[in-house]
């Protein structure tokens, strides 16, 4: 770092961001089956009734047997485990409980293990395999079940909040309503969610395969009274194949005037950022009993005429800018860290502001502020960020979208409209009528129709070469999509070989005569077939626009990209297994869909993704072959250097004291991924600054080791350092050796005090 200069906060991480990040804990498979003779081939009139389940381990080697049964009409003789075979028809044994089997006509088998080959894990996970209890009576089985993947939910609770004016009121505030995925992969069958307590209201509360319900809090008949808190139990329901499955419902009740305020973080853009274009101004909130909105505002500028805000709130003598859009999923870290709060899987916002329509076309310095409203109307800063945007000499196309709005559901088939505009440079550089292409969830590029007039966009950005029919649209036939949240966003490229990625928002589909479903990654081919083992060591590919790179796993398995937070990339999984592919998201041990504005080509093995504003910080994906193979990426967006400053504090210090703290770059396949820390002072009155020195990096940290994987333990740095007395910020470098330079430094102000 020799020759810095007085702090430029391009180099300045995100003051308060901090993911975690544990070992990833990856999820086992569970199977059951209810077991009845009605399911026997060809039936049997018993009486009896039995349930199994068994679990598959997260390597896919092997299974843990359980199985129980009652009311026989003579002693069991054997058990197994058949296949493979459909429901309907007879299969040979596969694995063998018998000896364990108590001969009564009830009773239970002590846990077995068994090996299972990878064609056996694509059989049990397709449903062609059954329990069987042969008895006396019944030598060819007196009951059957066939195994079906158990049916899961995202999420598998729910916490939520309410307030309320004594113990006969009614509720005031509560948490808004929140969506349940009902998972049911590989079958057809229906399923219906009921709920025990009266306060606890659900809609679209049944479904076929994959599906989502909502459920509300509501109590108009007072039946919490005095309650400071209570529970209630949903009950899923899939009859034609006999599970069931509960989420529990946790309720924390407030008086009025009782509740605390919502907090969070503004991460991005980083403070003092240089800018041009869109940019993702993105963080994170929560409350107690749930964030309405956050709103993004700006301070006047030099010679601004637009007149600021009169009225009261914080927003007071500023420009409001937008509020900002939460999207679920988009903060895993914020998730695990309040995950007792409501709503917590919703926690991220964020939103893509076009710098050129701030005051002077986006041209000098602006401060932005995020404020974060709860249900009750209380507000709260969440920080500021001071950036300058350069548009004048900005060098990529730029644009919005202009229908859809943000989160705007759509019934029918609709334009997308929107425009889009290139800066001038010599020679003249031009949008072509093909340069406009547009993404839903991210996946393959179409072309948008582009060039059409635009006069209210010619008079805004007078003099640019495609002003005059700046204009564009695409058709969206909304029947081709499946009903939930859906991401779009324009991809353009001028002449000059310029691109930029514009416009990106979520919208909601609700075809007509239809509830909100979500429709499961379909199979649609098989792709060559490799060994699972294979499937460990191969690399993946990954396209960001014409460069293409190859990321190998770790040591724990793991391919570890990172992401901008503008980037849109084309991963193309190894053949592992054979196979369509199956995507998730890893979030504390259990599998979720993917991304939200993500897409899996399942036949291909193409995962598609550009993440929308408020997406930030690692993502634990997951992809598994139908043959059996797994591919885990953990991908990083935005920021992926992460340090703090332990000590010193903020404030006075003696004249010698100690610079520590840790530091890792997320995105590092193997160990921390810093390979050296450099500290300086910069004095506050302006004088030069002073290098302090490298501090020692490397010893052991096992609280961050417990935080992000133990690859990251050895993140500790610390230097001893002596200063005159006087006000110094005192600015953490960490070297990346993923980037190959300093990013992500911290700040800390100190004021150090005489002898």
């Amino acid at each position: 770092m020799s020759g810095a200069r007085r702090l430029t906060l391009d180099f300045v991480g995100l003051i308060l961001f901090c993911v975690i990040w544990a070992a990833p804990a990856y999820a086992q498979r569970q199977f059951q089956a209810s077991f009845t003779g009605a399911q026997q081939v060809p039936v049997v009139a018993s009486p009896g009734t039995g349930s199994g389940t068994v679990v598959l381990n997260a390597d896919e080697t092997q299974i843990t047997v359980n199985m129980s049964f009652s009311g026989l009409t003579s002693p069991a003789i054997l058990a197994h485990i058949h296949g493979a075979a459909p429901v309907g028809a007879n299969a040979n044994v596969l694995f063998d409980f018998s000896a364990v089997t108590p001969n009564a006509t009830s009773g239970s088998i002590p846990e077995q293990t068994f090996a299972i080959t990878p064609a056996q894990v694509a059989e049990l996970k397709a449903g062609l395999y059954y329990f069987n209890v042969h008895t006396t009576n019944f030598g060819g089985g007196e009951i059957r079940g066939q195994i079906f993947v158990s049916m899961t939910t995202n999420p598998t609770s729910l916490r939520a909040g309410a307030t309320k004016s004594g113990s006969s009121g009614a509720l005031v505030q509560v948490t808004p309503c929140q969506p349940v995925t009902v998972r049911l992969p590989g079958t057809a069958a229906g399923w219906v969610a009921s709920v025990n307590q009266p306060w606890v209201q659900l809609a679209n509360a049944s479904g076929t395969g994959t599906g989502r319900f909502s459920v509300c809090v509501s109590d108009p008949a007072n039946a919490l009274g005095a309650a400071t808190s209570a529970t209630a139990t949903i009950t899923l329901s899939a009859a034609s194949i006999s599970q069931t499955l509960t989420v529990p419902v946790v309720l924390a009740i407030h008086q009025v005037g009782t509740t605390a305020a919502p907090f969070g973080s503004f991460d991005t853009p980083a403070a003092g950022a240089a800018v041009e274009g869109s940019i993702a101004v993105t963080g994170w909130a929560i409350d107690d009993i749930g964030v309405n909105r956050v709103e993004i505002w700006r301070d006047t500028v030099a010679g601004e005429t637009t007149p600021p805000y009169p009225g009261p709130g914080p927003g007071n003598g500023k420009v409001f800018i937008a509020n900002a859009f939460f999207v679920t999923g988009a903060r895993p870290d914020v998730e695990v860290q309040f995950g007792s709060m409501p709503a917590a899987a919703r926690a991220g916002w964020g939103y893509l502001l076009l710098t050129q329509g701030l005051w002077n076309q986006g041209n000098g310095p602006y401060t932005l502020y995020a404020f974060a409203y709860d249900q009750e109307g209380r507000s709260i800063s969440l920080g500021s960020k001071a950036i300058t945007a350069s548009n004048a000499t900005a060098s990529k196309p730029f644009g919005g979208i202009d229908v859809p709005a943000y989160g705007q559901t759509m019934t029918t088939s609709f334009f997308n409209f929107g425009w889009a505009l290139t800066p001038n440079a010599t020679p003249s550089c031009t949008i072509p009528s093909t340069g406009v292409q547009v993404s839903i969830d991210s996946g393959p590029l179409q072309t948008v129709s582009y060039g059409d007039l635009r006069p209210d966009i010619a008079a805004a950005f007078p003099g640019f070469t495609n002003g005059s029919g700046a204009g564009g649209a695409f058709f969206i036939d909304i029947s081709s999509l499946s009903n939930g949240t859906h991401q779009i966003g324009w991809y353009v490229v001028d002449n000059c070989l310029r691109a930029e990625g514009i416009g990106s928002r979520f919208f909601d589909v609700l075809n007509e005569g239809s509830t909100l479903t979500v429709a499961p990654n379909a199979p649609m081919a098989t792709i060559a077939a490799t060994s699972p083992a294979e499937a460990a060591t191969e690399p993946i590919e990954v396209r960001r626009e014409s460069r293409t790179s190859w990321i190998f796993p770790s040591r724990s398995g793991d391919r570890v990209m990172a992401i901008g937070q503008s980037d849109r990339i084309e991963m193309r999984l190894p053949e592992a297994g054979g196979g369509p592919y199956a995507g998730y998201q890893i979030v504390n041990g259990e599998r979720r869909e993917l991304p939200l504005g993500s897409s899996l080509d399942a036949a291909n093995g193409v995962f598609y993704w550009q993440p929308a504003a408020g997406f930030l910080g690692a993502h634990q994906l997951e992809f598994e072959s139908a043959r059996g193979g797994i591919v885990r990426v953990r991908a990083v967006v935005g920021t992926h250097v992460e340090a703090v400053i332990d000590t010193p504090s903020a404030g006075g210090v003696p004249s010698s004291f100690v610079v520590s703290g840790w530091a890792v770059d997320l995105a590092a396949a193997n160990g921390s991924g810093i390979d050296t820390v450099h500290i300086w002072a910069y004095p506050v009155s302006g004088a030069q600054p002073i290098f302090l020195g490298v501090a020692r990096y490397g010893d052991a940290r096992y609280d961050i080791g417990a935080l992000f994987g133990d690859q990251f333990t050895r993140a500790s740095y610390s230097l001893p350092v002596t200063l005159r007395p006087g006000a110094y910020d005192v600015v953490v470098y960490p070297h990346s050796t993923v980037m190959g330079d300093f990013r992500g430094a911290k700040v800390q102000r100190v004021v150090v005090r005489g002898r």
